[in-house]
């Protein structure tokens, strides 16, 4: 890294909170404030997966397979994005 900060801005309500970098580099966020999962590619390009409303998606982490899991704290429970989604 150079040192230098660099932003990824997201939406003003997202609450971003946990962080996870996959095996492909790009990093994978929970966005509990509007029931999103982010992703942030090495290229810097954003994108996100929209989950039913009042999910409340908090903790996640990659598993051995490169899928990403994550918990919802609204809805009670554990998912999983396949690595190629």
């Amino acid at each position: 890294p150079s040192g230098e900060l660099e932003i990824h801005p997201v939406h003003p309500q997202s609450k971003p909170s946990i962080i996870v970098k996959a095996p492909d580099g790009a990093m994978w966020f929970t966005r509990n404030g509007d029931d999103r999962i982010g992703r942030i590619a090495t290229a810097g390009a954003q994108r996100d997966i929209e989950l039913p409303h009042g999910s409340a998606p908090f903790g996640l982490c990659v598993g051995p397979d490169g899928a990403l899991w994550f918990t919802t704290m609204a809805s009670g429970t554990v998912s999983r994005i396949g690595a190629g989604d």
